[in-house]
């Protein structure tokens, strides 16, 4: 259990860190300590409406898979869930780090404001440059792999498509990030509980339907404009320098710019094991591709939750001296004192009646006779979802103090590793669920 230690009259004091989280809140944000009453009445919404938001990107990619340019660049869909979970990693871990700084205090003027969210903005523009790159050619090398052949002139089309999506919707979603950011702390509410789930629910449909518009403006032009892809490539990295210096500027941003990298491509190299086991998954059962975001979803943002409050309170309580101690029993952290613990059961709780709203849903979206939603298979698929939310939030627990106790700030790592081990747990679980249903 992590101890805070401070001198009070010539002698040394230790308290319980995870008790006297709600005092340092108060203390450094001006906020009224939460209760378990408010923490739900915060978390609940947003997680509804990042499930729906997912339902409808799910639903979005059903329609434009079967489109012109998605089937003259079958790279595209290879494509989808890379660059989907690059860019949510990002616009978490930005929702992560702004909600950190509102809640030490570091966001009250206008100048605060403008100064950080500026330089936020380079950072993630900087990072979408890069991110965009990344996920194309890693759609690339599986396509390469799986076909065997490799077309050089749809390098240079995917590359700018990806790029420029990176890119048009980290302005999008950075933007709606910072006003969650401002609404929720100029109304006193925790915006750990907010921006996060809000982020990821927006992510992924903001960032498809660019994907769509861009990837079709940039293959109807491909024969009147064929410079076009390389135009864009070569602006995005004339850019990428000038966004580089601006994020600098700022210390929070000057050392996410660097801890960033390792944990955003090591998270795309564990999604994409959880895409091997997809791929086989459906082979197998075909209406499981349905769940899919559902249960990646709603475990993911939990965590996201959970690692969002942690490095909160570790950033308000910096200038004492934490001791930390790590918990390799993953029951401990539900049945022990604490506030970290008290949300972990809240979040935990969340996870059956979230999913059975989202199951209600598909059952009006898909008809009875192509659903597999009988009771037995309801019953798996609940089981399962709490496993591996558990199993989550343990990791959680263990892993941002580990971060921490590294130097490193758990906002700009923790979130991308949280995620996609939750993606390759949440995929493995379902599949299991549907074979033990059948």
């Amino acid at each position: 259990m992590a101890k805070l230690q401070y001198r009070k009259n010539g002698s040394t004091v230790t308290k319980d860190s995870t008790n006297d989280q709600q005092s340092i809140t108060k203390k450094n944000n001006g906020t009224k300590a939460e209760t378990s009453s408010s923490i739900i009445l915060q978390v609940i919404g947003p997680l509804i409406i990042a499930g729906f938001g997912m339902v409808g990107a799910g639903l979005l990619l059903d329609h434009i898979q079967s489109t012109i340019v998605f089937q003259k660049l079958s790279e595209l869909v290879i494509l989808v869930p890379a660059l989907l979970g690059l860019k949510g990693n990002l616009e978490m871990t930005m929702a992560s780090r702004l909600s950190s700084i509102g809640n030490t205090g570091k966001l009250k003027t206008n100048l605060q404001r403008f100064k950080t969210f500026y330089a936020n903005m380079a950072l993630t523009q900087c990072q979408s440059i890069g991110v965009g790159i990344s996920a194309a050619l890693f759609a690339i090398t599986i396509q390469a792999i799986y076909s065997g052949s490799l077309s050089l002139s749809n390098v240079m089309v995917l590359c700018a498509i990806s790029q420029l999506t990176a890119c048009i919707a980290s302005l999008v979603l950075g933007t709606i990030v910072q006003l969650i950011i401002i609404l929720c702390l100029d109304r006193g509410i925790n915006p750990d509980n907010i921006a996060t789930p809000i982020a990821a629910a927006l992510g992924d449909l903001v960032t498809l339907y660019i994907l769509y518009f861009v990837s079709n403006q940039i293959y109807i032009s491909m024969d009147t404009n064929p410079c076009l892809s390389f135009l864009i490539l070569l602006f995005s990295i004339t850019l990428f320098p000038i966004f580089w210096k601006i994020s600098l500027c700022d210390p929070f941003t000057a050392i996410a710019l660097y801890e960033s990298w390792i944990p955003v491509l090591s998270a795309m190299a564990i999604s994409s094991s959880g895409g091997l086991v997809l791929n086989y998954a459906i082979s197998q059962y075909n209406r499981l591709a349905v769940f899919q975001p559902l249960i990646n979803g709603v475990g993911g943002n939990i965590a996201a939750i959970q690692a969002s409050r942690m490095s909160t309170f570790l950033h308000q309580s910096k200038k004492k001296s934490i001791k930390i101690k790590y918990f390799l029993n993953p029951f401990g952290l539900f049945v022990r004192p604490g506030n970290n613990s008290r949300t972990a059961r809240i979040l935990l709780g969340l996870v059956v009646p979230c999913q059975m709203i989202f199951l209600m849903a598909l059952c009006f979206i898909h008809d009875d006779k192509q659903s597999p939603l009988t009771l037995r298979f309801v019953i798996f698929y609940l089981l399962v979802s709490l496993l591996q939310v558990l199993i989550l939030l343990h990791l959680t627990e263990n892993l941002v103090k580990w971060i921490w106790s590294c130097g490193i700030n758990p906002d700009n790592s923790t979130i991308p590793y949280l995620t996609a081990i939750g993606d390759f747990l949440g995929t493995y679980f379902l599949l299991k669920a549907f074979q033990y249903a059948s």
